[in-house]
């Protein structure tokens, strides 16, 4: 490609040449672009194969693993509209526009894990701020950002007032990032002789001017007033949207990637809900089944072990709960046990593929099952059990404070036609529709 664009003609000019002219406007309008770009393989190639570069050079593999490395050299974009962490190569790419960036910055990377720090119930009726995003692996984080963001980082107070209002400050680290997204715009908006400010930014120095907070001397009181403040604010939101749409062609989005790597320090922390009597039962269960079926034939002695270490998982979690219920702290060995026990769990309950076909057991079948429990002519009770709800609660105090996350289950119970009891099937169907029944959650004014 590069040899190409650098000695085919076109109306008399190189490809290099007609691409550097258009790449010249898009700078002035929008800035310079922080993906790899021609101009970036020129310079490797320069200084690679110095001026003896031809079709023919690009056989040598040794070579090309120079190229690579100087190309490698070259910043990670600000951002990553990829969503991947990787870099980009473009002739005419998209433009880190400065609100990009700070969208970028607030959202949850591998840099800053973002966690949520209030207490969140995963119900229809409390889903958090608009920010909260939930993570299989992280638990909550800030997944979204906010136009309000472009604006607190601008350092408007009342956006930032209302970020906080909203919720959607309620990060791990938010205040630190936001100062850097603060920073950023100091020294975006600053322009030089070298690097004068594209057209983008100005527009934008103009919507920041819409929301600026003070009102010049001699104004009206009104003026001074909350309320104006906030109408300001919004035509200031307007404004940078209209912005962002005239360039939606140019301007890259920010985009919540994929967190490749924890964050250094300590792993996450695992948590045991403190309840030693129904841990001791559990195993009591599962120590009487194993004892029943050990010895007979069949695949009921892989049962038989299967149930000997549920046993033993269980008066662990017994043995913790002690603890926990005496005030000892929970030690490492026990924080990364608990965080790795859904895969015990998983593991102490595995059977042999013919076996778990026999029986009609699988692990990766659905929660969601229903029961009809009671008859009166012409309807009939039905008991279910939905989606698996997750629970997030605050625990330890102070420093020590943390937001641990598990499931609980979700409880129906309603009437239907008794010629159309529900199957399983049927049930799962009925839960994704519309027409789904609203979940019993009991209430202390309920009979």
């Amino acid at each position: 490609m590069a040899l190409c664009a650098d000695q085919a003609g076109a109306d008399g000019k190189k490809p290099r040449e007609i691409f550097e002219e258009i790449e010249s406007r898009l700078r002035l309008l929008f800035g310079p672009g922080d993906d790899l770009g021609l101009d970036d393989l020129y310079k490797g190639l320069g200084l690679v194969y110095k001026n003896t570069l031809c079709l023919d050079s690009l056989a040598d593999g040794a070579k090309l693993l120079q190229l690579a490395a100087v190309l490698r050299q070259k910043a990670n974009p600000m951002v990553d509209s990829t969503g991947m962490g990787r870099r980009g190569f473009s002739l005419l790419g998209q433009r880190p526009v400065f609100d990009a960036c700070v969208l970028q910055m607030l959202i949850a990377g591998d840099e800053w894990p973002a966690k949520y720090r209030t207490h969140v119930m995963t119900t229809p009726e409390n889903l958090g701020p608009f920010t909260l995003a939930r993570d299989d692996a992280r638990g909550p984080l800030r997944g979204f950002p906010r136009g309000l963001d472009v604006f607190a980082a601008a350092g408007n107070p009342l956006a930032r007032e209302t970020l906080q209002a909203w919720g959607d400050d309620a990060y791990e680290g938010y205040p630190e990032r936001l100062v850097a997204a603060r920073n950023l715009w100091t020294e975006r908006l600053t322009p030089t002789d070298s690097a004068p400010l594209p057209l983008y930014d100005d527009v934008l120095g103009v919507a920041n001017g819409v929301v600026e907070a003070k009102a010049p001397p001699g104004a009206p009181d009104w003026m001074r007033s909350t309320e104006y403040q906030r109408l300001r604010l919004n035509s200031g939101l307007a404004v940078w949207a209209g912005l962002r749409h005239e360039a939606i062609l140019y301007a890259k989005q920010s985009y919540t990637g994929i967190l490749r790597a924890l964050p250094p320090g300590r792993p996450e922390a695992g948590y045991v809900e403190p309840r030693p009597l129904l841990y001791g039962q559990m195993a009591e269960a599962a120590a009487r089944v194993a004892k029943s079926l050990d010895g007979v034939a069949g695949g009921a002695s892989q049962v038989a072990k299967n149930a000997a270490a549920v046993q033993r998982l269980m008066e662990r979690l017994k043995t913790i709960s002690d603890g926990l219920l005496a005030g000892r702290p929970l030690s490492d060995d026990d924080e990364k046990w608990i965080s790795g026990f859904h895969l015990a769990m998983s593991e102490a309950l595995r059977l042999e593929p013919d076996l778990a076909e026999q029986i009609g057991f699988d692990l990766s079948d659905p929660v969601s099952v229903v029961a009809d429990v009671h008859t009166r002519a012409p309807l009939c009770v039905e008991e279910g059990v939905g989606d698996l709800w997750e629970m997030r609660v605050e625990v330890g105090h102070d420093e020590t404070m943390r937001t641990v996350r598990g499931p609980i289950f979700a409880y129906y119970e309603f009437k239907q036609p008794m010629e159309s009891r529900l199957t399983d099937e049927a049930w799962r169907a009925l839960l994704a529709s519309d027409n789904a029944p609203k979940p019993l959650l009991l209430k202390a004014s309920e009979k």
